[in-house]
């Protein structure tokens, strides 16, 4: 009866694991892998630090630095023996960093070690393992709330509860105290065009694990300036799956500042029903395409250095380790200089490593078109023909970018990608259709924007024995034209007056042709 159970479960594992997906709505997905977190240090470095932290074996070590949400579970005197240890090592340059708070010295460590990896994803990820392991006392679940790269959550400013809706009323009032948020009405106000843009998002939160989304939301009131607050922007936001609620434009920033006392607040009114208990609201990075982009070329930047440190020697590796610490920007250093970070893109490239390990920085073994998952390769055959345009815009690549299950040799514009797909929550491919899951997911092509580069005029490509190259002149000249011209005969011309008469004979009508030459 056992083996016949196996045998069984052995059958329906082999029948589901091959089956295929034929229904044509489903979106064009993948099965994947996680991807690789590009950690700076070496593998003697990592024992060492790992003893020094109470990690005793390499294999206790290796796992604790592979996810960096563990550098956020850190406690304080372990984060100041880590960063201790990058400071000997060259890694770290600022001591005033040790005298930072737990949270923030733990996300500049996060940035030291995993160079161009979403430091809000590892701190998300820290939230849940946390809250799971420590149930009674558990904070407000942010990690469980929808969000993209586009949208990092900063830091929660205030939180306040929310007073129960009594039987006859179908408002509900929501208080925010104005002084947790003057510093940042400060800001705002004397914001620059150039500067980052924070944002306010208010939650409404139904428990600690849900917050109540807005979905039926049709008007909300600030300080009484009207129900005509909740904009269409909003509903599309909304309708995306977001849960969260942007005061930022809806608030008198001004007033604020000039009417604010000890007890001030933001009165807001809206038709929402539920049973709130809570509210939170917390400063939001909204990035622009050009700063998502400079994190996408920063990001392909570390994973190629570090992919090029982990394949030399190890007796090498410390020197390969200080080359990426000279060309990576430092924590403290402004990411948004998209031509400085085209140029650290560069350097990790061409200045890192030697030239046979810079001769397996193609994507297929860079692990970007990763086809390990059982499906077999695509053949083809010649010369494949690539567009230098972009997909969506039809404008020459600034920045080529693609997927990295992307099977597809041509490129889209990452700038007009984000701009395109800024506010959607399910980032797709124009090309193929595949999921992007983050920006985890995209890369830069570092071939293809050498090509731009070398071929300044061209708008199409020929991909030849894995070389990009411009497409093969005509095989003959002007000359070679004129003369062939001359060489070869004119050929006659005939007239045929023939008048569809069935009654005319063959004599007839090869009298009515005339030849001219």
């Amino acid at each position: 009866m056992q083996s016949s159970s196996i045998l069984n479960r052995g059958l329906l594992l082999q029948t589901t694991g091959n089956r295929k997906r034929t229904k044509t709505d489903w979106t064009s997905f993948r099965t994947r892998k996680w991807r690789s977190t590009p950690l700076i240090l070496t593998i003697d470095q990592v024992r060492h630090i790992g003893k020094d932290i109470g990690l005793s074996t390499l294999r206790k070590a290796d796992e604790h630095f592979k996810d960096p949400a563990n550098v956020f579970l850190m406690t304080k005197p372990k984060l100041v023996i880590l960063y201790n240890y990058m400071l000997d090592l060259g890694i770290a340059t600022s001591k005033t960093v040790l005298r930072m708070k737990q949270a923030e010295l733990a996300r500049v460590v996060v940035d030291l070690l995993y160079p161009g990896f979403p430091v809000w994803r590892a701190r998300d990820r820290a939230e849940r393992l946390f809250r799971e392991s420590h149930p009674v006392r558990s904070g407000l679940a942010y990690d469980l709330i929808p969000t993209t790269d586009a949208l990092e959550r900063d830091q929660e400013l205030l939180r306040a509860p929310v007073s129960p809706l009594e039987e006859d009323m179908h408002e509900l009032c929501l208080s925010i105290p104005i002084k947790p948020l003057q510093e940042y009405a400060k800001k705002r106000v004397k914001r620059k065009a150039d500067d980052k843009d924070i944002r306010l998002h208010l939650y409404l939160w139904l428990s600690k694990w849900m917050t109540w989304h807005p979905a039926d939301l049709t008007y909300f009131s600030v300080d009484s300036h009207g129900k005509g607050q909740w904009s269409k922007d909003d509903q599309e936001l909304v309708k995306q799956g977001y849960r969260h609620i942007d005061i930022t434009d809806k608030v008198d920033w001004h007033s604020v500042l000039e009417k604010s006392t000890e007890k001030s607040t933001i009165d807001i009114k809206c038709d929402c029903e539920a049973h709130i208990k809570e509210l939170s609201v917390c400063t939001v990075w909204c990035k622009s395409p050009l700063e998502l982009t400079g994190q996408l070329y920063l990001q392909s930047a570390s994973n190629q250095a570090v992919r090029i440190m982990e394949n030399t020697p190890r007796q090498q590796q410390p020197a390969i380790q200080r080359q990426v610490m000279d060309i990576l920007p430092s924590p403290y250093a402004s990411k948004s200089d998209i031509q400085q970070l085209q140029t650290i893109f560069d350097s990790c490239f061409t200045s890192v490593g030697c030239s046979s390990t810079q001769s397996s920085s193609s994507a297929s073994e860079n692990g970007y078109n990763d086809k390990n998952n059982g499906e077999e390769e695509e053949l083809i055959l010649g010369d494949q023909s690539i567009s230098l345009l972009d997909p969506m815009l039809l404008s020459r690549l600034q920045y080529p970018a693609r997927g990295i299950y992307c099977t597809h040799a041509s490129c889209f514009d990452a700038r007009v990608f984000f701009l395109c797909q800024l506010s959607r929550r399910v980032w797709k491919c124009y090309i193929c259709n595949v999921q992007y899951k983050s920006i985890q997911d995209l890369y830069i092509d570092h071939e293809m924007a050498q090509a731009l580069s070398t071929y300044p005029e061209d708008e199409r490509l020929v991909l030849r024995n894995g070389v990009l190259m411009p497409a093969d002149p005509p095989s003959f000249s002007c000359s070679d034209s004129n003369n062939a011209t001359s060489s070869v005969p004119t050929p006659s011309v005939v007239l045929d007056d023939d008048d569809d008469d069935d009654d005319d004979d063959d004599d007839t009508d090869s009298n009515k042709k005339q030849r001219i030459s």
